[in-house]
């Protein structure tokens, strides 16, 4: 009987240790790099002790590739206003520089209400990130257009929730635009409630409030009288000081940058994956002007166009100048305003290389809206691959294609990225996450294939979805695998995704490259939309 129960055991310590040869180990602790950049009041062309907008976006690249999975970028506020020839774009340059850094979302400043209501607006649906204030209220006492409360996604297997709030100074020059901003406390710990709820397990406000402080010293100001009242806050972003801040408030990083983006706010966090706890946050800035100067090549002809008068939204227009009269709409303006106007008065992609295919009918691309583009090129992918589901960012598709001639240089322009087609395997819940992360305006709704979804999207991350159908008429089951093509940006967490569960993964090639040779043996396009998409 022992030489049984012997032999029992050393069977199962076999067994265990090959089951476990088989399981890759989880790394237990996880670095997370928050970055902010924080009144540069449109400053956008560079000097020698201001970077620009061009060398500011160019220090993306170097900044990511230290930590790729767990780096992410936010707006702070005062960003927008302050800078002529940015001004007299509407904002435009900086807009394209934050799009650049690929910032998941920002906050207003006082100085951001240098803007018409209508500019602002429009300004927020030609961003591809979210605009939160969760302190700006509406007569309801809701969250007021264009602005959301919070955000929630993830970096590094951590779920990170971020909260907008507007400091006092902001008052007087929003109420001036219609909007009305009650006291951040009055919101701030609802919000945070929400997120955990919602599972974040780290809580970051990104704030225009004010404060002071710089090394050892205890951070004085506004945001004390916040954090006196909030509890579940794991790091503040401030802005307006004018100057560097960094330090702690009962043991809570702070940090705000130098102005014109001399520099850029960071706090880095030690986070445990195993009991989803942050060990520690630390406040940094890192100084811009003394990194290597490298500009960010694919924004520079767009710019040169742009600074040139040809490019700009409204010319030589003054911020506050209301439109009378209809304005012509012929000349290119950023490379991503294309939202709510018609196909043939939007920009055009350009007309290089060779012809592809005849386009009967205009592809529309609406960043914040729907996109038959976007549902054309998803289709394609998906039957190619014979996935059952594709899904692909917003911000993949820059312009809308005309009808008419379609040639090479249409799909460089349409889709400027170099990302690959990736596909692999995930779960019903898995999908249902990224939709509902996808779903935001602000960022650039997701595109999809594959699908029949019903959203809400003036709602928050985790109840946007109302019902999400296969094309079988069949829902998505929580734990059934379903193979899916995903875009290279999204696995790199390009606009928040994450994509970190992605099994079986395989890299189809360049997405330009399948849609040029796709259209070139197709020859003839002819899509108007089916309607997958209902909000």
């Amino acid at each position: 009987m022992k030489k049984l129960l012997f032999l029992l055991l050393a069977l199962l310590v076999v067994s265990s240790t090959a089951l476990a040869r088989n399981v890759l180990p989880i790394k237990p602790l996880a670095e997370i790099d928050l970055y902010g950049v924080n009144d540069f009041h449109g400053h956008i062309t560079g000097s020698a002790t201001e970077p620009g907008a061009l060398r500011l976006a160019g220090v993306r690249e170097s900044l990511l590739k230290q930590n790729p999975y767990g780096t992410a970028f936010f707006g702070g506020g005062n960003n927008l206003a302050g800078f002529d020839e940015n001004d007299k774009r509407m904002g435009d340059p900086t807009l394209m520089m934050l799009n650049a850094l690929g910032i998941s979302a920002t906050v207003p400043g006082a100085s951001d209400f240098q803007y018409q209501a209508h500019q602002i607006a429009n300004q927020a649906a030609t961003s591809y990130f979210a605009y939160l204030a969760a302190n700006i209220v509406d007569a309801q006492g809701n969250t007021a257009s264009p602005y959301k409360p919070y955000l929630l996604f993830n970096r590094a297997g951590a779920a990170i929730g971020v909260i907008g709030l507007v400091g006092q100074d902001a008052v007087a020059p929003a109420a001036a635009r219609g909007y009305q901003v009650v006291p951040a406390a009055q919101v701030a710990q609802q919000c945070v409630d929400e997120l955990r709820n919602n599972g974040a397990k780290i809580v970051v406000l990104l704030t225009s409030l004010k404060g002071e402080g710089i090394g050892d010293k205890q951070i004085t100001g506004e945001i004390t009288g916040l954090l006196d009242k909030v509890t579940g806050v794991d790091a503040v972003f401030l802005a307006g000081t004018g100057k560097e801040v960094r330090g702690t408030y009962k043991n809570i990083p702070v940090v705000a940058a130098a102005p014109f983006g001399t520099q850029l706010a960071q706090i880095h966090i030690l986070y445990n994956r195993v009991d989803k706890k942050v060990l520690v946050g630390v406040a940094k800035t890192v100084d811009i002007m003394a990194l290597p100067s490298t500009e960010d090549k694919k924004l520079e002809k767009t710019y040169s166009r742009l600074m040139s008068g040809t490019g700009s939204r409204l010319g030589s227009m003054t911020p506050s100048y209301v439109p009378t009269a209809k304005q012509d709409k012929k000349s290119k303006t950023s490379i991503y305003q294309n939202v709510n106007r018609p196909v043939n008065e939007a920009p055009q992609p350009e007309a290089k290389g060779a012809k592809l295919a005849d386009n009967l009918t205009a592809l529309t691309n609406y960043p914040g809206g729907q996109s038959t583009l976007g549902e054309y090129f998803t289709d394609m992918v998906r039957q190619a691959y014979n996935c059952d589901v594709v899904l692909y960012p917003g911000s993949s598709f820059q312009y809308s294609i005309p009808a008419g001639e379609v040639y090479e240089g249409t799909i460089s322009s349409v889709m400027p990225h170099k990302d690959n087609i990736i596909v692999g395997q995930m779960t019903g819940s898995q999908i249902r996450a990224i939709l509902e992360h996808g779903l935001n305006p602000g960022t650039g709704l997701i595109r999809f294939s594959g699908l029949h979804v019903s959203a809400r999207l003036n709602n928050a991350e985790g109840s946007r979805l109302a019902s999400v159908e296969r094309l079988n008429g069949q829902g998505l089951q929580q734990d059934a695998v379903y193979t899916v093509a995903v875009s290279s940006r999204m696995l790199e967490g390009v606009d928040g995704y994450n994509l970190s569960y992605l099994t079986n993964a395989g890299n189809k090639g360049p997405a330009q490259d399948f849609f040029k040779f796709f259209l070139r043996y197709a020859k003839t396009l002819d899509y108007q939309g089916d309607g997958r998409l209902k909000f």
